[in-house]
C-alpha cells in the first residue's frame, strides 16, 4: 500500500506542477482560472504530505482530505474550466486510493516484543 500511495502522491504532484507551467504559459496576461490554480496547489501539497507521511495514519488522513477537497472543488468550476475536469478525477481517485489506505495499511503498531539483554 506505501508504494501505491508513493506512487499515486509522485504522479498527483506532476500533474498539478504541468497544470501550474500550462496556466502561466497560456495566460500570462490575464492569470484567469484561480479556481486551476487552487486545486493544482491543493493536489502538490497533499502529494507531499503524502509522500513525507508514507507511514503515519493522521497524515494519510490529511492528505485524503485535501485530494477530495481538490477533487470535488474541481468537479463544481470544471464546468466553466473543462482542463479542470480530468485533474479533479485524478484527485479523486487518489483521494479513494488513501480512503483504502487508511484501513488496509499496517501503521507501525508498537513492537511488544522484549529487548535482547546485553
Amino acid at each position: 500500500m506505501k508504494t501505491t500511495k508513493l506512487v499515486s502522491s509522485i504522479v498527483s504532484i506532476v500533474i498539478g506542477a504541468a497544470g501550474i507551467c500550462y496556466e502561466l504559459a497560456t495566460h500570462v496576461q490575464q492569470l484567469s482560472g484561480r479556481s486551476c490554480w487552487l486545486v493544482e496547489i491543493l493536489m502538490i501539497v497533499a502529494g507531499i504530505i503524502g509522500i513525507v507521511a508514507l507511514a503515519s495514519k493522521p497524515w494519510t488522513i490529511v492528505a485524503t482530505v485535501i485530494y477530495a477537497a481538490a477533487g470535488i472543488f474541481g468537479i463544481i468550476k470544471s464546468f466553466k474550466y473543462s482542463g479542470l475536469l480530468v485533474e479533479s478525477i485524478v484527485s479523486l481517485v487518489v483521494a479513494v486510493i488513501f480512503l483504502i489506505s487508511i484501513f488496509m495499511q499496517n501503521y507501525g503498531e508498537p513492537d511488544a516484543t522484549p529487548a535482547p539483554k546485553q
